[in-house]
């Protein structure tokens, strides 16, 4: 259930994010389209993270 959720959230915050910078810079909707992919790999980072496994760095 963490694991889902870990993913979730990443998801969730890069777009609230880019979001906010589309709104910032009246760029809608293409700093929350470049964000999505952001989030997925932070999601996966973390779902790495909390799996026990090795990431890069």
């Amino acid at each position: 259930m963490r694991l889902g959720v870990e993913m979730v959230a990443a998801m969730v915050i890069a777009v609230v994010i880019g979001w906010g910078l589309d709104k910032l810079f009246h760029t809608s909707p293409w700093l929350m389209i470049l964000m999505v992919p952001v989030g997925m790999v932070a999601g996966l980072r973390n779902l790495l993270r909390a799996s026990g496994g090795k990431t890069g760095g």
